[in-house]
Parts: structure tokens; sequence; C-alpha cells
């Protein structure tokens, strides 16, 4: 089953009063979309590797809302923990 906003909640460890589902949505989108752009068409919603580098792009994208001296950077690229999850499934641009 694809990963729902209760999910990320769950993840990020919301208390249930302070879920704002529209800003978790926009997270979670986000941070789907990231990994869809990492793995291209090997992306599988079912899969539980590549459910748990959503989670962890979430807790990337929540910890880091803005940008600042102290927002870690890899390039534009990935983290390297959900780069390292999704190793398997990454599809090089140029073979």
């Amino acid at each position: 089953m694809p990963l729902t906003v209760n999910d990320v909640a769950r993840h990020l460890r919301y208390d249930d009063d302070d879920i704002v589902a529209l800003d978790l949505k926009s997270i979670m989108d986000s941070a789907e979309q990231a990994v869809k752009d990492h793995v291209l068409t090997k992306y599988d919603p079912e899969n539980k590797i590549q459910q748990r580098a959503v989670l962890m792009m979430c807790g990337y994208f929540d910890e880091h809302r803005g940008v600042n001296k102290d927002t870690p950077s890899n390039d534009g690229f990935l983290p390297q923990p959900v780069k390292d999850l999704l190793s398997k499934y990454y599809v090089p641009l140029v073979v």
C-alpha cells in the first residue's frame, strides 16, 4: 500500500493535534518526487525500501524547512543515507 499522510505523521512523531494535513502532504509529495526522480522507471510505491527512503526524505524536509548556513548540502543530490537505500534502484542517466 502506498504511503499516506498518517504514515508521514507517525514517522515524524507528530501528535494528532499537531498535524497540518496540507503541509505534511506537501512534504510527502516532494519527498516522493525526489525518490521517483532518482530511481526513474524503477519506482514502485509498494516497495518497502523506497517507502523508507520517502519517509527519510520527509524527515529531512521537515528538519530543514528553510535554507541557512547549517543546512547540509550534497550538490543538489539526495542525502547520503537515502542514496544508500536507493542504490539498488538507481538508474544512471548515462551508461
